[in-house]
């Protein structure tokens, strides 16, 4: 199943300014944008859940803060720590990992608060060790390792938060051992929880990019595969366009290229493509014109002014000045405002003359994701194109 990804740096800042203004009171509009920014320097999604924790121990004055994050290892989900600040480190086969029965009908059956906290989605917090130990769902084994089995005189408060994106847990964010001798106020509590959006925007965004990475990684070795391969111009194009499709998780992809005096531009290779090869169009170059209303085609535009494309909607297609709707209506049969997704194509140069051009349509709606992951392929097909 295709998984389409709209989050990126524009909508978490979108997301924490109206969050900012409707709902958090309590917390500083520059403490929002440094968690911001932890999202955008973190290099790995560990980097980010340390980063995290660092700040959220001194925002609440906690002697301890831990980020657990959610995983799903042998069918089962679970909670692994993820990030931590003043915890007593030790052999990471001592540390607990919280299986998350959600399935779990009564408190008693659930392995630990801090999958509680998860599995029911409720924040928690307490102020003292008796309290902590009334709950149906404690067993201690984090108290033994960070507490050294001294939990009872030792840990003095606890704020424990779920965190959602919607309503899918990516995670939960605890706070121990207020630095105030009262413990944990109703401040702090209500701080924990305005944070906590926040965060989980900030994880997920972090869990997309590595997916992502991942998936493109797995693609590109196929590529590489080919690259090696004997050299066949067709076999190579078709490669180029699947791997791009499959790394933009797009429906269409092709790759349009001119011919030997560069006056027509045809299609070279394509994936998703459901014409008969009789109906594609063919694209003349003018290279001399200078109105862009007489450009027949964005396709050509795209060549001939060797630049960039991007469209949302069909509603964004049809205002650019080129557009001719010759390649919409065999394509989308006729009714491209209902089938038409997204389009993103690109020139392909090679030593500042354009070769051709590359097209993906039916992308996640995210400019962002293409521009990070399309922009460098197409170079790579420039490349392969001199080669």
């Amino acid at each position: 199943m295709k998984r389409g990804i709209n989050l990126n740096l524009t909508s978490i800042t979108l997301t924490f300014t109206k969050m900012h203004k409707n709902d958090v009171k309590e917390i500083k509009l520059e403490t929002l944008e440094e968690l911001m920014q932890l999202t955008v320097a973190a290099r790995s999604f560990e980097d980010l859940t340390q980063r995290i924790v660092e700040k959220c121990a001194g925002l609440l004055r906690a002697e301890l803060c831990t980020l657990w994050r959610r995983i799903r290892e042998g069918g089962q989900d679970k909670l692994v720590l993820g990030g931590s600040e003043g915890f007593r480190r030790k052999p990471r086969e001592e540390i607990p990992i919280y299986k998350l029965n959600w399935d779990a009908t009564d408190d008693k059956d659930i392995e630990g608060v801090t999958a509680w906290i998860a599995i029911r989605r409720v924040p928690y917090r307490v102020n003292s060790f008796i309290e902590l130990d009334e709950h149906p769902s404690h067993r201690g084994r984090w108290d033994r390792i960070q507490w050294d089995a001294q939990a009872d005189s030792r840990f003095k408060s606890l704020i424990g938060i779920p965190l959602l994106v919607e309503d899918n847990v990516v995670g939960v964010l605890k706070w121990e051992n207020s630095l105030n001798p009262e413990g944990f106020s109703e401040n702090d509590f209500n701080l924990a929880k305005n944070l906590a959006p926040f965060i989980a925007i900030a994880l997920e965004a972090m869990n997309v990019r590595e997916e992502h990475e991942k998936h493109r990684q797995e693609i590109l070795k196929g590529l590489t595969v080919a690259l090696l391969s004997p050299f066949e111009p067709r076999k190579l194009y078709k490669q180029i366009v699947d791997t791009t499709a499959d790394l933009l998780y797009a429906d269409l992809c092709t790759m349009w290229l001119c011919d030997s005096d560069r006056r027509v531009l045809r299609l070279a290779a394509a994936h998703g493509v459901r014409l008969r090869e009789e109906d594609i169009p063919v694209y003349q170059l003018n290279w001399d014109v200078k109105n862009d209303q007489d450009i027949q085609g964005i396709t050509a535009w795209i060549a001939l002014r060797g630049k960039s494309f991007f469209a949302r909607y069909f509603e964004d297609l049809k205002k650019h000045p080129s557009h001719r709707g010759v390649w919409d209506l065999v394509q989308w049969d006729g009714q491209p405002d209902k089938h038409f997704g997204s389009l993103y194509a690109v020139p392909l140069v090679v030593n500042n003359l354009v070769h051709g051009a590359l097209g993906v349509a039916g992308t996640p709606k995210s400019e962002t994701l293409s521009n990070f992951y399309f922009k460098p392929l197409a170079e790579g097909g420039s490349n392969f194109l001199q080669g």
